[in-house]
């Protein structure tokens, strides 16, 4: 009993000290924005802080700065280049190119997207709606962070090609459809070979997630 008891006020102190340095880190993060927003940006957080499944020690931040869709067609890389010639950044080749800017202990990674209307110009302009899909379906965060922290020890975290790893938004994506880690852990042994994962059940079967993605293929 007295080591349960121990485990759970270790637990509580830990839980205690994360929530303090998230605290930290969110000021931090907003302060830097509304430096964004005195330069009349319209910018969105992004990434694992506005879905909460923040990493403590991950200092990479994503902002979205979103343009009205009467700028559709237009160079909208260049509009925020513009706007950000005061800051000291790196440009990044992208489907459409942005920015990283380095201030405090964080790196922001900041990413033009255009407003939909309709169909989107860029892939990039559905990122914002990743976090809403993923606050609304997923309601324990601390198992997606479970989950990160299992794919780094096992060194299967990050999208890079050079990993082949799961990237943040495939762990929220997998505890989304499973709804906690444990039973993800017990579903994974019945994998095949394939594994279609559709959170929603928007397709009828994995033959017509099959039929669909192929079709995009020849379009």
């Amino acid at each position: 009993f007295r080591e349960k008891k121990k485990e759970a006020t270790k637990g509580s102190l830990l839980e205690k000290a994360f929530r303090e340095k998230k605290k930290e880190a969110t000021k931090e993060i907003k302060d830097f924005m509304a430096k964004l927003k005195k330069l009349k940006l319209n910018v969105f957080l992004g990434g694992s802080f506005a879905k909460d499944t923040w990493l403590e020690n991950d200092f990479d931040v994503d902002l979205f700065v979103k343009f009205p869709h009467k700028h559709r067609g237009e160079n909208i890389s260049e509009m925020l280049q513009e706007k950000l010639k005061k800051f000291k950044y790196e440009k990044l080749k992208g489907s459409r190119d942005y920015f990283r800017i380095k201030e405090g202990k964080f790196v922001y990674e900041i990413v033009p997207v255009l407003e939909i209307k309709g169909k989107a110009e860029n892939i990039t302009d559905y990122s914002l709606e990743h976090a809403k899909f993923i606050n609304k379906n997923v309601k324990n965060k601390n198992d997606v962070r479970k989950l990160q922290l299992f794919f780094k020890a096992n060194k299967l975290y990050g999208a890079e090609s050079y990993l082949s790893g799961f990237s943040g938004y495939a762990c929220e994506l997998l505890i989304a459809y499973y709804k906690s880690f444990d039973n993800l852990l017990k579903n994974v042994a019945k994998f095949g070979e394939n594994k279609i994962i559709d959170v929603k059940k928007y397709y009828k079967s994995d033959r017509d997630v099959l039929n669909n993605f192929l079709l995009l293929l020849t379009q």
